[in-house]
């Protein structure tokens, strides 16, 4: 029969665990923050494991490994939700796995996931270079030089592991012991953004860096002759000089011509 609910009152290790017990198949549904995951059961066995992100051919022959992040996020996240949808079917010819044995690795992961959030607190956190050290000596592997090299001051922590290709838990092991030895420092996303001042202008300041506008020029009015005719506007001086030349210009053009 179908199972919905929340990891509020089950977590994800139960639900699966009360499905192999039972002997279920069928596909759960695993929503947890950004994932959206599916695992086939087959008589309590896992037999396949998807996510949203898209799998590669690759990724759904190996999906063991698919599964035990699905498991591990889902009980990494605060909030989520799980449905359950049986159907008939004979299973994969290919390989099975133990659904105790996938959640205790997911719970092994998660154990050494809150110690390194116990030194890296948020994802969204941005490592920098540290200007002196705590440590006398800091060793450096291969991994740890390349994310070494890549922080730049501006990559969150979550950017910088999708940027060299590494899990969250994975990044976050590297990086723990070079914010220990304060080799690293974390920047919280709320410092990096710095409000802009507040400027105020007296009313005098204002009044000195306002332009006054050009000075418009006099419109021609119309004058009314004795015999109530409409007397021609006078013009000034400049449109009188312009005039001339345009009649003078009219007029040469007609004598060439």
């Amino acid at each position: 029969m179908p199972l919905a609910g929340t990891f509020d009152v089950l977590d994800v290790a139960d639900v699966l665990s009360l499905l192999a017990r039972r002997g279920c198949s069928g596909r759960l549904y695993v929503r947890a923050g950004q994932l959206h995951g599916t695992i086939r059961l087959h008589q309590g066995e896992a037999v396949g494991a998807e996510t949203n992100e898209g799998n590669s051919a690759e990724a759904r022959r190996n999906w063991q490994p698919l599964l035990e992040d699905i498991c591990f996020e889902a009980l990494r996240a605060a909030r989520g939700s799980f449905e359950f949808q049986p159907e008939d079917t004979d299973g994969p010819s290919g390989p099975k796995a133990d659904v105790e044995t996938v959640i205790t690795a997911a719970r092994q992961r998660l154990a050494e996931w809150r110690e390194v959030e116990g030194v890296i607190p948020s994802l969204d956190a941005v490592p920098r270079l540290a200007e002196g050290l705590k440590a006398d000596v800091v060793t450096l592997d291969r991994d740890r030089w390349r994310l070494l090299v890549n922080i730049d001051g501006r990559r969150s922590v979550s950017v910088l592991a999708r940027r060299l290709d590494l899990t969250l838990l994975r990044f976050g092991q590297l990086l723990k012991p070079l914010v220990e030895d304060g080799a690293v420092t974390l920047e919280s996303a709320e410092t990096r953004l710095t409000p802009l001042p507040t400027v105020r202008l007296e009313p005098e300041t204002i009044s000195s860096l306002m332009v006054p506008p050009e000075p418009a020029e006099p419109a021609e009015a119309a004058q009314t002759r004795p015999d109530g005719g409409a007397e021609p506007a006078r013009r000034s001086p400049l449109a009188l000089a312009g005039r001339l030349r345009s009649r003078q210009s009219t007029s040469s053009s007609g004598d060439t011509g």
